[in-house]
């Protein structure tokens, strides 16, 4: 036990100038301002590619930097961004604006791109005002909760990768305390919101670390000195069996790791007020553990879909292979009818077979359906170009034209048929939405 508490007692300096971070709520003079270098660069919530992302920025874009870490520069809110704060610790006014009603309440970084909200950005006091910029439903340690979505206040913050940023030399008029949420300046653009974000970090130039790398360096980095050695030897005995769990969590494969019971005691060590080096550190623990729960849903959740993914493939080409061609005597019953022609804006090696299922009787031609042929099918619709075909389906979307929205049909069957005389209304397509393509020699087809 001695040797763990004294593991606690080792190293304080990066965690105390971490903490002072996380409290300032009233030092928001920039530093120096900083000029984006690249396109397309992240804005994150904490110094690392694993944290979830709020926005992207452009070449030539101004930042206001407030510190650095890790190769990551702290900057200012830009506008649009938000911030996070728990329904329960805030009350609404009349006129639309949020007072604080307790202490040392968290102020988390707001993304529409994630539900993981674990990136803390400061704390308020009681009676402090914020504005109020919407509710929104967010997971914190695995827990759906209820936030207020509030303009950044002042002392928040967020993160850019250094080697994108490059300072800029200016008269120190831009180094004034600045309101966050405010509207961009002339010649400043907004962040792009996390729902036009590229899929990979790879985009940006940035390459995502290990999970094992970012948990080392989190766990070096937060271990507290207690100074004096006043405070409570009980509740620093249960950090440290609590940070003894939490190494053999650690220890397993990610998806095995189960954080609810550690990060429930944790909680209680940083609500108590007895002992504040166990209650900041506690604080610290608490927010990789969020991260760590938050990684650990969106690794399941990408799983989850990818399984959904793959027996979506497997059905469709069970669908696939059962399509067949047959020429009929007989009446019969089917979705669509019509002339199969071919479609010039599908006639590309790398786009979908596609066909376009006409009306021949209407002038011009008015496009039915565009019939998809794919290409693991081991099917040749070149003899029925010209033909009049009866159509049902194994699958159906819609394709969104110029015109107005055009069904893309999978058959289940193609079968030759004896073109009618005259064609009654309605006859030949059953779906609520039908196309309006007209003939490509007579119009365009898109």
């Amino acid at each position: 036990m001695k040797a763990h508490l004294y593991t606690l007692l080792v190293v304080w300096t990066t965690a105390a100038a971490a903490w002072a971070q996380a409290d300032r709520s009233e030092d928001v003079t920039p530093r120096y301002v900083g000029r984006v270098t690249a396109d397309s660069v992240y804005i994150r919530s904490g110094p690392d590619t694993n944290y979830y992302a709020l926005g992207q920025v452009d070449r030539g874009q101004t930042v206001r930097v407030l510190g650095e870490q890790f190769g990551w520069l702290q900057v200012q809110p830009l506008p649009g961004m938000h911030s996070l704060i728990e329904e329960n610790y805030l009350d609404v006014s009349q006129d639309g604006r949020g007072v604080v009603n307790a202490d040392r309440v968290n102020v988390r970084a707001g993304a529409d791109s994630t539900p993981h909200v674990y990136a803390r950005q400061l704390k308020l006091d009681r009676g402090t005002e914020v504005r109020i910029l919407g509710k929104r439903q967010a997971t914190l340690g695995g827990q759906t909760m209820s936030f207020y979505q509030i303009e950044p206040p002042p002392g928040a913050y967020v993160w850019i990768n250094a080697k994108y940023v490059e300072r800029v030399e200016t008269d120190g008029s831009d180094l004034q305390p600045q309101p966050t949420g405010q509207r961009p300046a002339e010649g400043r653009s907004e962040p792009r919101t996390p729902g036009a974000l590229k899929a990979a970090d790879a985009a940006a130039g940035e390459t995502p670390s290990s999970v094992d790398a970012v948990e080392e360096r989190a766990a070096a980095s937060a271990l507290p000195k207690v100074g004096d050695g006043s405070g409570s030897p009980a509740l620093r005995e249960r950090l440290a069996v609590l940070e003894k769990d939490l190494k053999a969590e650690y220890e397993k494969p990610i998806l095995d790791r189960q954080l609810a019971t550690v990060r429930k005691a944790m909680a209680g060590l940083a609500q108590q007020d007895a002992d504040r080096v166990v209650q900041r550190f506690a604080e610290l623990r608490l927010d990789q553990i969020d991260h760590q729960i938050g990684m650990i849903e969106t690794i399941r959740s990408l799983r989850e879909q990818d399984r959904d993914l793959s027996e979506y493939r497997q059905e469709a080409m069970q669908a696939r292979a059962e399509i067949r061609v047959s020429t009929i005597d007989t009446p019969r019953t089917f979705a669509l009818a019509g002339e199969l022609r071919r479609s010039h804006v599908y006639d590309s090696p790398g786009l979908p077979r596609r066909y376009r299922l006409v009306d021949p009787a209407e002038t011009p031609p008015r496009t039915l359906a565009y019939i998809e042929i794919p290409r693991d099918v081991e099917i040749d619709p070149v003899p029925l170009l010209g033909r009049y075909v009866g159509i049902n389906e194994a699958s159906r979307t819609y394709h969104k034209g110029l015109v107005d929205t055009i069904p893309v049909i999978i058959p289940a069957e193609i079968v030759v048929i004896d073109r009618p005389t005259v064609l009654s209304a309605g006859e030949n397509l059953d779906a609520a939405e039908p196309g309006q393509e007209t003939d490509e020699d007579a119009d365009t087809e898109e």
